[in-house]
């Protein structure tokens, strides 16, 4: 999902990079001509049996989040590091379960 500040950097053609606080970002000496966006997006809801989260909430907090709650799928998420939207862009998986086999 593209936000205001993405959606900005692109019209004005300035390069971007976007990250949550669960990224570890190295940078050339030379440094990074362009934007850095740090996603804050990291809410977490339950209706129920659905969970709504942020793309910038840790993928861990939201698998422990779910075992607390007794639903299951995602007992997996617990020990993936990262965020939510960079495990489902890369599919993160574990124990033979993926990112895929979740989300709806």
């Amino acid at each position: 999902m593209e936000n205001s500040a993405t959606s900005n950097a692109r019209f004005l053609s300035i390069s971007n990079i976007s990250f949550c606080s669960t990224s570890v970002l190295l940078f050339e000496d030379e440094g990074f001509d362009g934007a850095v966006l740090l996603n804050q997006i990291d809410f977490l809801e339950i209706d129920r049996t659905t969970v709504f989260a942020g793309s910038g909430l840790s993928f861990a907090k939201l698998g422990h989040f779910s075992v607390k709650q007794g639903l299951s799928g995602l007992e997996f998420a617990a020990g993936i590091p990262g965020s939510v939207g960079g495990a489902v862009y890369m599919n993160a998986g574990a124990h033979g379960q993926e990112v895929q086999q979740v989300i709806h």
